[in-house]
């Protein structure tokens, strides 16, 4: 049976308020606290420190946009653009992406908790040096998406596509990719042992360990 982890989802309010993006340098921390956020464009910005809790984006496009140090607590983005985004030495604790566009998002030597990224398009992304705990990705694309030297605990991997993804110095022992769909990704003989996969999909890994299918 494949594992399911248990990811805990933002803790948000019903009642919040309306807010805006701008209203973040309206204190001398760069703070957002329990609003909601719809239809806007962010960018270009780089932005130091940025501190969320409570906080809901709803159809947000953000264009050009580097988060250094963010600090991200119970945060929901629904149907948002994030593609490009970089993110570097984040924080993130239990924060969900909902049918949201990933595309070429980067995200580096953070700390990512109970994270959620659902029906999402995120494609060419990539996961560097960063320590992924109770993350899924479901029914999303990942085609073409780098994980380069990460820690993966409890992540789940459910039905999405992995075309092309790159698993680089980083261990697979304990994910379960059984129900993604792929002809191809890159990963060494040494990096996926521990790691499940269908029936079908053992076939083309043999290859990487020198084995002979006869059919």
């Amino acid at each position: 049976m494949k594992r399911k982890s248990k990811i805990e989802q933002p803790v948000i309010s019903r009642k919040m308020e309306q807010g805006r993006f701008i209203d973040i340098f309206s204190e001398e921390d760069l703070y957002l606290t329990d609003v909601v956020i719809e239809n806007e464009v962010i960018g270009p910005e780089t932005l130091t420190g940025m501190e969320l809790t409570r906080v809901v984006f709803k159809h947000v496009v953000f264009e050009e946009v580097v988060f250094h140090k963010a600090d991200w607590t119970d945060v929901a983005f629904e149907h948002c653009d994030l593609s490009n985004v970089i993110m570097s030495d984040a924080s993130m604790h239990r924060v969900s992406f909902q049918e949201c566009k990933l595309i070429g998002i980067e995200i580096s030597e953070s700390n990512l908790l109970h994270i959620s990224i659902d029906q999402c398009m995120g494609a060419l992304s990539n996961f560097i040096e960063s320590r992924l705990k109770f993350v899924l990705f479901r029914e999303s694309s990942l085609n073409n998406t780098r994980f380069y030297g990460n820690e993966f605990l409890q992540v789940d991997m459910d039905s999405c596509s992995l075309q092309e993804a790159s698993f680089i110095e980083m261990p697979m022992k304990g994910l379960d990719i059984s129900t993604c769909s792929f002809e191809k990704i890159n990963v060494s003989q040494e990096q996926l042992a521990g790691c499940t996969v269908a029936p079908h999909q053992a076939i083309e890994f043999s290859k990487l360990m020198g084995l002979n299918i006869k059919e």
